[in-house]
């Protein structure tokens, strides 16, 4: 009988832990998509776009020289007689 009532026990702490922490993660949800979160998310998306946009245009340029380079190669073994 003893074995019982510590898997009952065991059970009720269990299902008041997951509930305590399944209510916390639903807050931290709500939260995240009131007005107040979705306008602290989109504040951070907002900041990091132009490093985002300069990191991109930067890999553009350092790839175009590196093509540029290997054509030039090219054009110059082509064209040595």
């Amino acid at each position: 009988m003893l074995s019982r009532a510590r898997w009952l026990g065991a059970g009720v702490a269990f299902g008041a832990a997951a509930s305590l922490w399944t209510e916390r993660k639903v807050k931290m949800a709500a939260a995240k998509y009131q007005p107040a979160g979705l306008a602290g998310i989109a504040v951070e998306k907002a900041r990091g776009w132009p490093g985002q946009v300069r990191a991109a245009i930067e890999e553009g340029r350092t790839t175009m020289r590196q093509r540029e380079t290997e054509l030039r190669q090219e054009l110059d073994r082509v064209s040595r007689p």
